[in-house]
């Protein structure tokens, strides 16, 4: 029997990163979106809550006008790493004659002959492949990256294979071998869900974002965004490593423990606050929370012990789907007008409750969080409404809105409040639907629990509880789509802490998770 394959971080003193990126070219057209998707990813590897690798070791090649440059920052990369070695390259990807080689653009390249003034990507890989280091990792967006992963001849399959089945070598391409990468507006598609991964996480029990983790998540965002597959080739040891912490890891972990507290709550069968009508109900819920509860703890258990990706990806998929199941539980708490049964003891920082609660929503990488004032955190014991209060409308948000295009939450501070406004690009709704439902969340009527919008009726019924303010109005003026609906969500003073002022309000630490208790 092998040796399984131990998860762990790279060692960022013995490691390199080059960052290659053509934007500018002569022969060939523009890519504004390169210059940022380098800034970006530079930003986040050598970010100290991401990546963390130290500046002077992640070097950017911006729009060479041959290989020289290149070639010499590879080079003394390669040789300086011992641990990991990644390499980064963003521009126009071109196909030759001869076995159809892929050729990365450079400024001088002409896409006539594309075999001159141009890197060809086996110059490239040979050169990382010589390097000493224990992990060689290639990451290339650009058209037509798959040739780097997937023989084109059953001929040269050995080759490939002699080629890339060196311990701890890992490509991940942007897209299939005869398929275009998408540029984007301001960031390439490919690199801004990359970066998404990386700083807003996966909700799954995964202490760290691994290769394969990444790759599993990439390709899962890329199919339903209609965008090409990313593609990859490696070896089992380098699936393995991780290139960041995964910051939905603490939100998972206060799940588990709240899975306790639940578990023992129903053993002990305490009386629901629910008017007497509803006690059965809130009771059955409360057992049903606790065997969803006991799902994702055995849920947890295979994907620890699950090394195929492919598997590790269904068991994710089946602990999402339990976190939507519990929170639709919890529903029928909210209309019983029933106490939470998880609570905090101490503040959590507003971005990781708006990350709790795109982890609960069935689209959640669908979702782009605005930069959150990390001293704004809120008050422990109205956490968990909150959050089911804004997965509430997320979920609305991505569920009225194309599959292909992203929810964003943005964020404002005005006083002692916290202003956030969630907004999608849907058909959005009438004036009189928009009137009728703001009638509802503002209280002013009474909420229509039988209305087929229930997840504003739920949504109505926290905001009474917890005296936020929502509404909702047309984005047609704001949306460049020309449609859509935002939701408008002020946080009152009595919701939150600044950091300055309260203890345990700093951002919750990887690995860690603030208590939960009843």
């Amino acid at each position: 029997m092998g040796t399984r394959p131990v998860t762990r971080r790279f060692h960022p003193g013995d490691s390199r990163a080059v960052l290659i990126g053509a934007g500018k070219y002569r022969k060939l057209p523009s890519l504004p979106s390169v210059r940022t998707s380098l800034e970006e990813l530079r930003s986040a590897l050598t970010d100290p809550r991401l990546c963390g690798l130290p500046a002077k070791h992640c070097v950017t090649v911006a729009d060479p006008t041959d290989g020289n440059r290149v070639g010499e920052a590879l080079a003394r990369a390669a040789a300086e790493a011992t641990d990991m070695l990644l390499v980064y390259y963003a521009g126009h990807g071109l196909t030759g004659m001869k076995r159809q080689q892929l050729f990365l653009g450079l400024r001088d390249t002409d896409p006539q002959r594309p075999q001159f003034n141009c890197l060809p990507y086996d110059v490239l890989r040979e050169e990382v492949l010589g390097s000493r280091a224990k992990n060689r990792i290639v990451i290339l967006d650009c058209c037509f990256s798959g040739r780097a992963t997937t023989p084109l001849l059953s001929a040269d399959a050995s080759m490939v294979l002699d080629q890339m089945d060196i311990e701890g070598a890992y490509v991940l391409a942007a897209s299939p071998a005869n398929s275009p990468a998408v540029s984007g507006e301001r960031i390439t598609e490919f690199t801004h869900e990359l970066l998404r991964i990386l700083r807003q996480g996966v909700p799954a029990y995964a202490e760290n974002l691994t290769l394969d983790t990444i790759y599993t998540h990439l390709r899962d965002v890329m199919r339903r965004r209609n965008l090409p597959e990313p593609k990859r080739l490696h070896t089992d040891a380098a699936g393995h490593l991780a290139l960041a912490p995964n910051p939905m890891y603490p939100i998972m972990v206060a799940r588990r423990r709240e899975a306790q507290e639940l578990e023992r709550q129903a053993a002990d069968d305490r009386p629901s606050p629910a008017d007497a009508a509803m006690t059965g109900v809130v009771n059955q819920a409360r057992r049903t929370q606790a065997l969803l509860d006991r799902l994702l703890r055995h849920v947890d258990g295979l994907e620890r012990d699950e090394e195929d990706p492919d598997r590790l990806d269904q068991l994710f998929r089946i602990d999402h789907l339990a976190v939507r199941m519990r929170r639709a539980q919890e529903n029928l708490m909210v209309l019983a007008d029933a106490e939470p049964i998880r609570r905090y003891r101490d503040p959590v920082p507003l971005y990781d409750v708006l990350r709790a609660a795109q982890s609960e929503i069935e689209q959640y990488d669908r979702v782009e969080l605005d930069d959150i004032d990390s001293a704004v955190a809120v008050i422990g014991h109205t956490v968990n409404d909150v959050t089911h209060l804004l997965a509430e409308l997320l979920e609305n948000a991505t569920a009225f809105s194309p599959p292909h295009l992203l929810v964003r939450v943005r964020c404002r501070l005005l006083g002692d409040r916290a202003l956030l406004a969630i907004e999608d690009s849907g058909l959005g709704m009438s004036d009189d639907s928009i009137a009728e439902a703001n009638e509802m969340l503002s209280g002013r009527v009474p909420v229509d629990t039988d209305s087929q919008r229930l997840g504003l009726a739920i949504v109505a019924k926290l905001a009474r509880r917890l005296g936020i303010w929502v509404q909702l109005r047309s984005a047609e003026q704001e949306n460049r789509f020309g449609g859509g609906i935002i939701a408008d969500v002020s946080l009152p003073e009595s919701l939150l802490v600044r950091r300055a002022t309260a203890r345990g309000t700093a951002r919750v630490p990887y690995g860690s998770a603030p208590a939960a208790t009843e």
